[in-house]
C-alpha cells in the first residue's frame, strides 16, 4: 500500500515543474508552446485582479493549483488544499440590502401581546384612568416645636415657610441637639 502524497512533500516538486515551464516557454522559438503561453499570461493577467483586496486569502493555494493544471504531470495532482476567500477590489464593493430573515428581521407582528375581547361585547372601551397622585405637602417646621420656643422664633419661622413657598420650596429641617 502507497502512502499518499500531501501537498508538503511535493514543494520541491512544484518548483521544479515551474522551472521546467519556464525553460520551455524561454526556449520556445517556433511557437510551439502557444496554448502553454496564453495560459500563462491568461493566470499572469487574472493573478493581479484576485489579490486586488489585502483580505483575500489562499492565493497561493490557487496558484500552485494553477501549476498543477498547467504542468499536466502526475507528480503534482490539481489539488485545491488550503482554503481562498477572494474579497472584490474596496472601491468595487457597493452597500447592499440585507434580506429579510424571519427570526433576524424586525417586523411588526400582528400580536400585540393583548387578550381577545369578549364575545358580546361590541363597544370599545378604552384602559381606565390613573388616578394622579398629590404631592404631600412637605411637614412645616413649626409641626413639633417644643413648647418653651419663644414667640419671636415661631413668628420668624412661619415668615421663613411662607417666604419658601412663595419661591417654591421647602425649608429644611435638619436634625439638632
Amino acid at each position: 500500500m502507497t502512502k499518499p502524497r500531501t501537498r508538503s512533500t511535493t514543494v520541491p516538486a512544484a518548483t521544479t515543474i515551474a522551472k521546467e515551464l519556464r525553460a520551455r516557454l524561454d526556449a520556445d522559438e517556433d511557437n510551439e508552446h502557444a496554448a502553454l503561453r496564453a495560459q500563462v499570461e491568461f493566470w499572469d493577467k487574472f493573478r493581479p485582479i484576485l489579490a486586488a483586496n489585502d483580505a483575500s486569502v489562499g492565493l497561493e493555494a490557487l496558484d500552485a493549483l494553477a501549476l498543477s493544471v498547467l504542468a499536466n504531470d502526475d507528480e503534482l495532482p490539481p489539488v485545491l488544499d488550503n482554503t481562498v476567500v477572494i474579497d472584490p477590489h474596496p472601491d468595487a464593493s457597493v452597500r447592499g440590502v440585507v434580506p429579510a430573515h424571519p427570526l433576524f428581521s424586525f417586523i411588526a407582528s400582528p400580536y400585540h401581546g393583548k387578550r381577545p375581547s369578549a364575545r358580546g361585547s361590541s363597544k370599545a372601551v378604552g384602559p381606565a384612568k390613573k388616578k394622579q397622585r398629590q404631592l404631600r405637602l412637605a411637614p412645616s417646621i413649626l409641626q413639633n416645636l417644643p413648647a418653651h420656643v419663644s414667640a419671636k422664633l415661631r413668628a420668624d419661622l412661619e415668615q421663613l415657610e411662607q417666604a419658601a413657598s412663595e419661591l417654591g420650596t421647602v425649608v429644611v429641617r435638619l436634625a439638632y441637639r
